[in-house]
């Protein structure tokens, strides 16, 4: 190494050295709060359209079905809803989906007679 490459490396980190590093950038708050309202509000949304979906598929007569044949009913009874859609067919679409369930259908006189332990028993 010459002296000049000495000088120049002497000069260099002389230099270095009387500069101040940058200050470190703060970090911006964590989105802690905002992650735990957005799981709030889809776990009561899951919660609310599960609920939607078992209270259509018990009022259509296939409340002992399994859930996926529920989400079906439910879907097909939407479906129905649509200013589009051939009401007949769709509603006799469902009629032979909800007789495919297996599940009993709903006798409101039977609940009449059973005024102690009402509808669920």
């Amino acid at each position: 190494m010459s002296d000049l490459d000495a000088d120049l490396k002497r000069m260099f980190d002389e230099r270095l050295a009387s500069m101040a590093p940058p200050p470190r950038a703060a970090r911006p708050p964590r989105r802690r709060g905002v992650l735990s309202a957005a799981i709030a509000t889809l776990a009561l949304v899951g919660m609310a359209l599960a609920l939607d979906v078992n209270s259509v598929a018990a009022s259509s007569g296939a409340d002992c079905a399994g859930f996926v044949t529920k989400v079906q009913v439910w879907a097909q009874v939407h479906r129905a809803d649509l200013p589009w859609t051939d009401h007949s067919a769709a509603k006799a679409e469902l009629a032979r989906m909800v007789a495919t369930t297996g599940c009993s259908p709903h006798d409101s006189t039977h609940d009449s007679t059973h005024p102690v332990t009402g509808a669920h028993h």
